[in-house]
């Protein structure tokens, strides 16, 4: 991970947005950089997971979110 994406992820939460990073998304040309970036992030700037956390987090929020809308049928 370059220096530029912790960045936009430290600027997007000084502005206001919760931010959640891929750590095994992004790239780098320098390994030895990618931890500690992440490790930064991981402070309180951003929700660190990887993509397939990322993944199932949307899955449950889509589920839930399709069972509570007004007028939805549900079983039972």
């Amino acid at each position: 991970m370059s220096h530029e994406t912790g960045t936009t992820a430290r600027q997007a939460y000084e502005r206001g947005y919760r931010v959640v990073f891929g750590s095994d998304v992004t790239a780098t040309d320098d390994e030895s950089r990618q931890e500690p970036e992440l490790a930064v992030l991981r402070k309180g700037f951003a929700l660190v997971l990887t993509a397939d956390e990322i993944a199932g987090r949307l899955d449950e929020r889509g589920s839930s979110a399709a069972d509570s809308r007004p007028g939805r049928l549900t079983p039972g």
